[in-house]
C-alpha cells in the first residue's frame, strides 16, 4: 500500500507540474485525455475507509480521444497481481497461492456541460477480462512432499451502457468518476493435480451469463494534453 501511495503521489505531483508548465492557448483544442485511479490515495489520505479500488471499477490507467463534436473514443487497462507463499515446514496442509487479473475496456462516449464546472458523460464499453489462480498445498513430512495443484482460469467478454461525471480544476487538469451497467458471457476452468498421481488430473470447464453493475465509486485524476 505504501508502494501504491508513493507511485501515485509522483505522478499526481508530474501531471501538475506538466499542466502548470505546459504552454495554454485560447484556441488549442485538447484531443488527450489521461486518467489515474488515485482511489487509494484518497481513500488513504482522507480515510474513506468506504470506497473499493479493484471491485466497482478495476482500471489503473484510462486514456479518452477527443473526436470533437463532445465524442470521445475510451480505453482503460487494469492489473493485479497477489502472491503468497508459507515459509513453515511444520504444518502438514502448506498452501500457496498466486492470483493475476487483467483488465481492457474500449468504448464510445458522449459528453454534455451540466454546470459551470460540471461535465456528464454516457456512452458504451466492450469489457475483457482475464482471471488465473493457483493453489498449491504441500503436504509434509513424507518420502517426497506430495503436491495439489488447484488451477482455476476465468475469461470474461461484456458490454454495456456507462454514465459518468467530470468536475473540472482547471484547463487541464479535472476529477471523474463513473458507474456502469454491465452483461458478461464468462467461462470458467478448474484443474486439479496431484504429483503423485499425474494421471488422475481432473478438469472441469462451466459457461455462464451476468450481469453486474459498477458503483461510481472510483476517482480518477484526469489530464488533458
Amino acid at each position: 500500500m505504501l508502494q501504491l501511495k508513493v507511485c501515485i503521489t509522483a505522478l499526481l505531483l508530474f501531471a501538475t507540474i506538466a499542466s502548470v508548465t505546459a504552454q495554454d492557448t485560447a484556441k488549442q483544442l485538447l484531443k488527450h485525455q489521461l486518467g489515474i485511479n488515485s482511489t487509494a490515495f484518497v481513500k488513504e489520505f482522507l480515510s474513506f475507509n468506504t470506497i473499493t479500488t479493484v471491485a466497482d471499477n478495476p482500471y489503473l490507467i484510462t486514456y479518452k480521444y477527443m473526436m470533437g463534436g463532445n465524442t470521445a473514443l475510451r480505453a482503460g487497462l487494469g492489473l493485479r497481481i497477489l502472491s503468497q507463499k508459507q515459509s513453515s515446514t511444520t504444518i502438514l496442509n502448506v498452501p500457496d497461492s498466486s492470483l493475476i487479473n487483467y483488465y481492457l475496456r474500449i468504448g464510445y462516449e458522449k459528453q454534455f456541460t451540466l454546470a459551470k464546472r460540471w461535465i456528464g458523460y454516457a456512452g458504451c464499453d466492450i469489457r475483457w477480462e482475464y482471471e488465473k489462480s493457483v493453489s498449491k498445498t504441500t503436504v509434509v513430512p513424507s518420502p517426497t512432499n506430495q503436491v495439489s495443484t488447484i488451477t482455476t482460469k476465468n475469461l470474461a467478454l461484456g458490454a454495456g451502457p456507462v454514465l459518468g461525471v467530470e468536475f473540472i480544476m482547471t484547463r487541464r487538469l479535472s476529477l471523474s468518476a463513473e458507474g456502469a451497467l454491465l452483461y458478461f458471457y464468462n467461462e470458467d476452468k478448474m484443474t486439479v493435480e496431484d504429483s503423485r498421481y499425474p494421471s488422475l488430473t481432473t478438469s472441469d470447464f462451466s459457461a455462464r451469463n451476468n450481469v453486474a453493475f459498477s458503483f461510481p465509486t472510483t476517482i480518477y485524476f484526469i489530464i488533458k494534453i
